[in-house]
């Protein structure tokens, strides 16, 4: 589930060989709904059918990935990647999620 424009992010994902490691994306530019909207979470889950006990976000935007998620019912991992402008400040990331800084330690986590 992004934010992202389709125009911009099907060719970034398909020149960095990513795009089999997906199931399927979504894309708010697609679906004319975006991030923190509980509806773009939904459309996910419905498309693709998956258990919303089983499902987690991954994000770097607090506001949008981590309170995005907890408004759909969905357990989210804050990624701390360092981008000025997208991230909570540590104090402001509550219990409400787990933080990684390394994208390898959502492994650590999901399995």
């Amino acid at each position: 589930v992004s934010n992202a424009q389709a125009s911009f992010t099907g060719p970034e994902l398909l020149s960095m060989r990513l795009t089999d490691k997906f199931d399927g994306i979504v894309l708010s530019s697609d679906l004319g709904i975006k991030k923190p909207g509980r509806q773009i979470y939904e459309s996910a889950i419905n498309m693709f059918s998956v258990d919303r006990a089983r499902t987690v976000m991954v994000g770097n935007d607090y506001n949008a990935d981590v309170c995005g998620a907890s408004g759909a019912g969905l357990d989210s991992i804050h990624f701390l990647t360092g981008q000025k402008g997208v991230e909570a400040h540590e104090h402001e990331t509550h219990k409400d999620c787990i933080r990684i800084h390394r994208i390898e330690e959502v492994l650590d986590i999901v399995i």
